[in-house]
């Protein structure tokens, strides 16, 4: 990341936008199994 041109096309912000859902998603589903585990 740090070694590139400081540019942002569409496409990379957009693959940002994929990671961040994806991460969103995983901790969405841990904190699920964790309130699971709890009941």
């Amino acid at each position: 990341m740090h070694g590139q041109p400081a540019r942002e096309t569409g496409h990379e912000r957009q693959h940002t936008e994929e990671v961040f859902k994806a991460l969103f998603s995983i901790s969405n589903a841990v904190n699920t199994t964790v309130e699971l585990k709890k009941v």
